[in-house]
């Protein structure tokens, strides 16, 4: 009897998008792992709960969710903390309670009413007693409107991710582990008005830290008229000079750790004044998220601005 194939939808949403796909893994032994079944995307306002509820409905019915799909989203915000540390060997249940305790010093919110999940990541070098955690706090009151907002569009995640690590996780699936252990990819996750900056490889301290760039007001997403050109040149140096920073705070917070290249993601990230000021700024070289490879085909969309749905859909479940 054929082994039975498995389906799986990717979900990411914003205030002015929700993208979506459906993926089927395929046998071993194809040229890619999985075929791409559907990939919708409904552009509008979605700042309001029952106008996002709404969207998403009407993405369940274009992607045909049923009941028994396995479905994986991610939720973002301000009351989302994600962290890299070493920490004492202990039971799962002791590690997320001594967490708990552990984060009150760091956390920006209060992480008595959050909930705390981690991944162990290997022992801490040098310290048998200790392992490397990856930690992500989020507020109940985010994830419980995120779960609100999708029963009332009938549908139910089986995975609900962190907007910084799923970032992560696509980068690693789009360009895998740099050669050298102690160096990291820097990835941007370009939204309609928060560009998402994060660290990523397999030795290297996790990092990321959101910075406020309009690129939907920017280039005329929104529907109004876009800046006048030097404007719009000024605010992509700004983002730049802001990128440049960043690497710098964490060269000098995470060791030995070094940047190899720039990778982006997300909708406006091919826009060619933006890849050539990050560019030019960072002296890395940029690159395209591209997943490509990991399915049947995909030249109907642009893997970039899937590249979130695309990646929680490979997730598994």
């Amino acid at each position: 009897m054929a082994k039975k194939t498995r389906t799986f939808v990717g979900l990411d949403y914003d205030s002015a998008s929700i993208r979506g796909v459906r993926v089927t893994r395929l046998p071993k032994g194809r040229n890619a792992p999985f075929s791409l079944d559907n990939a919708e995307q409904i552009r509008g306002s979605f700042s309001k709960d029952d106008r996002l509820t709404a969207g998403l409905a009407l993405m369940k019915e274009k992607l045909r969710i049923g009941a028994g799909d396995e479905v994986a989203t991610c939720v973002s915000g301000k009351q989302i903390y994600v962290a890299q540390l070493p920490f004492r060997k202990l039971t799962p249940e002791e590690t997320r309670k001594a967490l708990r305790l552990e984060l009150r010093k760091s956390l920006p919110f209060d992480a008595t009413t959050a909930e705390i999940e981690f991944q162990v990541l290997g022992d801490v070098e040098g310290n048998p007693d200790e392992q490397q955690l990856l930690v992500t706090a989020v507020a109940n009151a985010i994830i419980a409107k995120h779960l609100q907002v999708l029963d009332g569009a009938g549908i139910k995640p089986s995975i609900v991710d962190t907007l910084p690590t799923c970032v992560a996780n696509t980068c690693f699936e789009g360009a895998g582990d740099p050669d050298d252990p102690a160096e990291a990819h820097l990835v941007l996750h370009f939204g309609p008005s928060v560009c998402t900056l994060v660290t990523s490889g397999e030795k290297t301290a996790f990092f990321h830290r959101n910075i406020y760039f309009a690129a939907d007001e920017l280039y005329g997403g929104n529907g109004e008229k876009p800046p006048p050109d030097d404007e719009r040149t000024r605010r992509i140096d700004t983002l730049a000079d802001e990128v440049v920073r960043s690497i710098a705070y964490y060269k000098k917070n995470s060791g030995e750790s070094n940047i190899r290249d720039l990778y982006l993601l997300g909708a406006y990230a091919d826009r060619q004044d933006l890849t050539q000021a990050l560019a030019d700024k960072t002296g890395l070289e940029v690159f395209l998220i591209d997943l490509s490879d990991h399915f049947a085909d995909t030249a109907a969309i642009n893997t970039a601005d899937f590249a979130l749905s695309l990646a929680l859909a490979m997730r598994e479940m």
